[in-house]
């Protein structure tokens, strides 16, 4: 994943959940099965003559939980679990892309890319030195071991979600993800013919299988629909519990919410009074960190900030009303939302709460 150690909009969600979580062996919950379905916009509706519609998506599932355990020891890029059973790669490779999550512990929620494991030392390579966050941190704790999403496993192989397949990215529906570091968009589509055969690929290269590329549970994602109709997705998952470190970098960010229930502004924690570990308030939208939520129907972002002084009071605010109260407003669930870092020179950790009682 994209763990920084030192550390346009969807239509309505339903969640619908199949059977309660239990215990397992190492004392960590077994997450509540269920579903969210995404609601893709198709142009329909629209001012006349709009060629595409825009939805922010987020994936408020996780894929099931294929290993828990408890971590024994720590080193560099290493997590040792003495008691566990795998086989080498059984996380990466061929198997497919996987991540940890520490899930006991001051750190709990900290999640990485799995790069390597092997079955002799009992050993996980990760992605970025979790031992840096501190060996007694780590050491000890809870672990789940998941499978990405990836745009495979999301729309399936042949495209079987239904998105509109094309030549090339130009005359197909887009899904754009987006990395904050770069500050850039990349671009994928459904090839469906023309030269270098059909499947999932990146706009800058129409002969490469693109199906295994990673969409992170924390970052969110675009889908550009340039065909009228509306398009519904279920996605069938584990609903994630516990709390969940989110990198929000400097500039701009397309954040998801990881949960399969509404957060809101208030109960977010993403403004905590201390921009070094939240957003940035100010006196008006301009002067403050922003998020920004997507409004489906207009095709347009509503802008919201943490007011922090002045005329009107303080609090959750939008940009064209200074006085009333919005922290009620949700963080929709299967969507995300734009974070604008824009006072603050620094990145910080979103350490984003689960918005609803432990089942």
């Amino acid at each position: 994943m994209h763990r920084r150690l030192a550390v346009f909009g969807v239509g309505l969600v339903s969640l619908s959940v199949l059977f309660p979580a239990t215990t397992n062996a190492v004392d960590v919950y077994t997450d509540p099965v269920g579903f969210i379905t995404l609601n893709i916009k198709g142009t329909n509706g629209l001012t006349a003559g709009t060629s595409s519609a825009l939805s922010y998506l987020g994936l408020g599932m996780t894929q099931l939980v294929v290993k828990p355990g408890r971590i024994t020891s720590v080193a560099t890029n290493e997590l040792v679990d003495a008691n566990a059973s795998w086989s080498d790669d059984q996380y990466n490779g061929a198997n497919g892309p996987h991540f940890i999550e520490i899930t006991s512990g001051p750190l709990a929620g900290t999640i990485d890319d799995i790069v390597k494991t092997v079955a002799a030392t009992k050993k996980i390579y990760t992605a970025n030195d979790l031992a840096s966050l501190g060996v007694g941190n780590i050491s000890n704790q809870t672990y789940r071991i998941r499978k990405h999403w990836t745009l495979g496993s999301l729309f399936g192989p042949a495209n079987e979600a239904g998105l509109l397949g094309g030549g090339s990215a130009a005359t197909a529906d887009n899904v754009l993800t987006f990395d904050p570091l770069s500050q850039k968009f990349t671009t994928y589509y459904y090839k469906n013919t023309g030269f270098g055969g059909t499947g999932w690929r990146v706009s800058t290269n129409a002969g490469t299988d693109a199906s295994g590329t990673i969409l992170d549970i924390d970052r969110g994602f675009i889908v550009k629909r340039r065909t009228g109709s509306d398009l519904s997705l279920k996605l069938l998952g584990q609903v994630k519990l516990g709390q969940t470190y989110i990198p929000i970098e400097t500039n701009n960010n397309i954040t998801a919410n990881v949960y399969a229930s509404n957060l809101t502004l208030t109960n977010s924690q993403l403004y905590t009074g201390n921009s070094a570990t939240g957003l940035a308030g100010g006196g008006s939208a301009a002067s403050a960190d922003n998020v920004l939520i997507f409004d489906v129907a207009s095709q347009k972002y509503v802008t919201y900030y943490y007011k922090t002084g002045g005329f009107g009071g303080t609090g959750w605010r939008t940009s064209t009303n200074a006085s009333v109260d919005v922290g009620s407003v949700p963080l929709p669930l299967g969507q995300s939302f734009l974070i604008k870092r824009k006072q603050v020179a620094t990145p910080f950790e979103w350490v984003a709460p689960q918005p609803f009682p432990t089942p």
